[in-house]
């Protein structure tokens, strides 16, 4: 995974700090139905409506390096980000939230969601 880029550590203290000032967590609960997801969420108390996002990503990829000092060697990619959906906004009311979710052709890969 890349991320940050030449600020990796600006970015990772960054994601500590608002993980520290979060005062709660939200026990999200998943269930599929063929090529439907369906999430589940629980009543709580929110303090503003909180978006909820989707990310789909493939399984393992290979690539073949074409140039320079790794010419010819195989990388293996892992969880590639395909598509990012925004699911609406929550506002603590508990409900189910259902979203398509097409499997691939090679039915690798998966979802990730959150608040």
């Amino acid at each position: 995974m890349i991320w940050g880029g030449s600020h990796r550590a600006k970015v990772a203290n960054a994601l500590v700090s608002s993980m520290a000032e979060a005062d709660s967590r939200v026990a999200l609960s998943l269930r599929r139905n063929g090529d439907e997801l369906v999430i589940m969420l629980p009543s709580a108390t929110v303090t503003e409506r909180l978006d909820l996002w989707m990310v789909r990503y493939s399984g393992p990829h290979e690539t073949k390096v074409a140039r320079g000092e790794n010419r010819g060697a195989m990388l293996v990619n892992t969880h590639i980000a395909l598509a990012m959906e925004s699911l609406g906004r929550w506002d603590g009311q508990a409900g189910a939230i259902h979203a398509d979710i097409p499997l691939p052709e090679d039915r690798e890969g998966g979802v990730a969601v959150w608040l």
